[in-house]
């Protein structure tokens, strides 16, 4: 369970694209902070959940684009029932039509692939035989999969700012979701002013860089990760979206005043000086987010909110589905999983394989070396003694 409160302001050391300015978290037991949640609920009617919204922006998606879905679907059926990625140039032909089609309105010359390209090539021939053989069909089928999961939406309501509201989505929706912000063939928004999204595109252009080479291996581990889950009620698992606002003549009321004559009694703490923010299982995570969630993820950032967001990547769907935080609100996000294994922090931030959890039964995740990208490929190879 992840709980995200907006800071208003970072400090001046800390750059205005990162979420560093929000590198302190904290944990408690869930049964506490669902209570707090449920108390606040029932104190505020004006702050009830409503699981529809209008006349707050759309976020598209590919069916609602008949021609455009028509020729997406020809190309991804092509990969799934006709093998049509042979090799490595074949999928960056693919992924430069995904992307001229939806993003740049030009030529394919525009299109840049270089730091993706370079990732194949340190995979080696094993590591880019799983990735397309293996993963690239896993990843069109899931695109394929989001008209099936979707039903006949054209378009999902996002959570809009300044209205409490629920969105719950199913792990298999998600996946769908970011399999075509993978492939960059989410259409290009037009109503909706969140962000200027354009899938994971950022992370495939420019030189080889170490950090964005390593994201795009935490994104690979995901769909390897989810191909491999065999537990029905994982697979099929509900996803909760839940924005909270307080009103704000309330939040008007919160001045320094108030704090400094507060009677309120904190909860106990308890300090752990041992292991990591994600060795806590059982509990509730409370991040004081960036107002744009995921800060500087599909950027240079890689501090502790870029980081969960790379471990837990279902978050990355708040990045088109959730308008930015004010002030006074807040995101309770329940029923994610990890995914992967890191090391490091900021530049130095590295992939370290699969997370070994709960979402497996038999053989275990860090056993299935046939379906996950290789955690060496980023790494310097340690001299023999």
């Amino acid at each position: 369970f992840f709980f995200f409160l907006m800071i208003r302001r970072p400090p001046r050391s800390t750059h205005c694209i990162s979420s560093a300015a929000s590198d302190v978290y904290k944990r408690q037991i869930y049964s506490n902070m669902q209570k707090s949640i449920d108390d606040y609920f029932k104190g505020h009617p004006s702050g009830a959940r409503r699981e529809e919204q209008k006349g707050t922006g759309r976020v598209a998606l590919p069916m609602g684009y008949k021609k455009y879905w028509d020729e997406l679907k020809k190309k991804l059926y092509d990969v799934t029932v006709n093998a049509s990625i042979k090799n490595k140039a074949d999928f960056l032909l693919l992924l430069q039509w995904c992307i001229v089609r939806n993003y740049i309105k030009n030529t394919a010359e525009r299109v840049d692939l270089r730091c993706l390209n370079a990732l194949l090539k340190q995979l080696g021939s094993e590591g880019v035989a799983v990735f397309l053989y293996d993963l690239v069909p896993f990843i069109a089928v899931a695109a394929l999969n989001i008209e099936k999961e979707f039903g006949n939406k054209e378009f999902i309501v996002p959570l809009a700012s300044r209205v409490s509201s629920t969105l719950a989505l199913t792990r298999k929706q998600i996946t769908s979701l970011l399999a075509h912000c993978f492939l960059c063939t989410l259409p290009k928004q037009k109503e909706v002013h969140i962000f200027h999204f354009t899938g994971f595109y950022s992370f495939y252009s420019g030189e080889f860089n170490q950090l964005y080479a390593n994201k795009i291996l935490f994104l690979l581990n995901y769909f390897a990760s989810v191909k491999a889950i065999d537990v029905p009620e994982q697979v099929n698992k509900t996803i909760k979206f839940t924005r909270i606002a307080l009103p704000q003549s309330e939040y008007d009321k919160l001045t320094l005043n108030y704090w400094l004559y507060s009677k309120s009694v904190l909860r106990p703490v308890v300090m752990n000086t041992k292991g990591r923010i994600e060795d806590c299982p059982d509990s509730i995570s409370v991040d004081f987010a960036n107002k744009f969630l995921g800060g500087g993820v599909l950027e240079h950032g890689a501090v502790q909110e870029e980081i969960l967001f790379l471990l837990l990547p279902e978050l990355l769907v708040t990045r088109f589905l959730c308008d930015r935080l004010g002030d006074n609100e807040a995101l309770l996000i329940e029923g994610l999983g990890q995914f992967s294994e890191y090391s490091g922090y900021s530049s130095s931030l590295r992939f370290e394989g699969p997370y070994t959890c709960l979402l497996y039964t038999s053989p275990s995740p860090r056993d299935l070396s046939t379906s996950r990208m290789p955690s060496s490929a980023c790494k310097k190879k340690k001299k023999k003694k």
